[in-house]
């Protein structure tokens, strides 16, 4: 029997097929899909990862649109430890929505949704003759074979579709977030298959109980022999009123009962079985299920907790992902003072009170001028809000860095 057909059908129809491999292709010089994975091929859209599955594409998109919403900022740091941000720098211009097909929300979403389904993301950088960046072409991981030669720690990419076989690693951006060599992503979906072929049987289970009315199967027991057509009639009967989920009332002849071989819905802990499968999903997403509904799950006396929580232990090992990788290829080398951010600062913003309060604090502390924070809330520059002042009983001393001796 071949052995794509020894899988199980959920697994066929959740997560496709892969295409075969020889012997030559498992070497450690060959070239391997960017999907970077021996379970997931080349999907097609209606197979794309089991993204039929309600929790795993709610934290799917919880992760992906949380990190595109993010504004992306280009800071330099002064020989004085002072950042400033950069305007007008290339860089800026390559995600600047009127410039590009994609705008930067698409190609981060789609960068953080290839890492989970796939395992990687690419990005072909084409530069100008000079070398500088002067576009971005995300690519599907299908699209993308890594050549890897772990003997001579060579590394690089084909490109058929675009005609490039040789793709160095500095004109790539390849994102990937599990991986066992450093160059091969790793799927999540690989990781969870057996959480999710637990989910997706769960739900059809739960389909198949609704499609035949809540009818349970079962067998019809009698105390007297009954010929073939007694057995063909009865049977014909009780399959006319209930099968494919139809009510009706079925009269069976004395000395007949029914009796259930299946259990109901409430027995087979069908929604305590599902809310388990979405406990389970969040797990691998590093998700609180509060997020996704949950709401018995909640620790936390208010939204602050649980968008700080979400903030730094599921955004931002991917924020960090992400600008590590920018940061080493889209900045040349004379500009180490440089640093590719996705500002968090906007994750504030869903929560006025608490974004009060952040300002306020620091500028009370003479962290942020008033101007300073102005310009984070998009508002204009007022006259005299650039210094940086501590309150003090004394109005006259509030301003730091003031002359204490001006000459007259």
């Amino acid at each position: 029997m071949d052995k794509d057909k020894k899988r199980s059908p959920i697994l066929r129809g959740l997560f496709g097929v892969r295409e075969k491999r020889s012997e030559e292709d498992s070497s450690s010089s060959s070239g391997f899909y960017g999907d970077g994975s021996l379970l997931f091929g080349a999907l097609s859209n209606a197979q794309y990862g089991g993204m039929n599955i309600p929790a795993l594409f709610a934290c799917t998109q919880l992760i992906s649109d949380g990190v595109a919403s993010l504004p992306i900022v280009i800071k330099k740091k002064s020989a004085r430890g002072k950042t400033s941000v950069v305007k007008n720098h290339p860089v800026g211009d390559l995600f600047d929505d009127k410039n590009n097909i994609l705008t930067k929300f698409d190609i981060l979403k789609l960068i953080v949704q290839s890492v989970i389904l796939r395992g990687n993301a690419f990005v072909y950088i084409e530069r100008t003759n000079e070398g500088l960046p002067k576009g971005l072409r995300f690519l599907e991981s299908s699209d993308v074979t890594i050549v890897y030669t772990k003997e001579r720690n060579e590394l690089y990419y084909q490109i058929p579709m675009l005609g490039k076989m040789r793709v160095k690693p500095s004109d790539m951006l390849h994102f990937k977030k599990n991986t066992y060599d450093g160059v091969h992503g790793i799927s999540l979906l690989n990781f969870a298959k057996r959480t999710i072929s637990i989910a997706s049987a769960t739900d059809n289970q739960s389909e198949s109980f609704f499609k035949n009315g809540g009818n349970l199967s079962g067998v019809i027991k009698s105390q007297n022999v009954m010929s073939a057509k007694q057995r063909h009639d009865i049977l014909s009967s009780w399959a006319s009123t209930y099968s494919n989920g139809s009510n009706g009332v079925c009269i069976l002849p004395f000395g007949m009962e029914y009796q259930p071989i299946s259990i109901s819905g409430k027995d087979a802990q069908q929604i305590e079985s599902r809310q388990f499968n979405v406990e389970d999903i969040c797990r691998f997403f590093n998700v609180n299920p509060v997020l996704l509904g949950l709401a018995n799950h909640s620790s936390y006396s208010n939204l602050e907790d649980v968008q700080n929580d979400f903030l730094v232990h599921t955004l931002q090992p991917w924020i960090t992902m992400i600008e590590n990788e920018l940061d080493r290829k889209l900045l040349n080398n004379a500009e180490t003072n440089l640093k590719i951010i996705l500002d968090t600062n906007s994750v504030l913003r869903a929560n006025k009170q608490a974004q009060a309060n952040y300002y306020s604090t620091m500028i009370s502390s003479g962290i942020l001028s008033r101007n300073e924070a102005r310009k984070d809330l998009g508002m204009n520059e007022v006259e005299g809000g650039d210094e940086l002042v501590i309150p003090y009983t004394d109005i006259a001393q509030n301003t730091i860095g003031k002359d204490e001796n001006p000459s007259e």
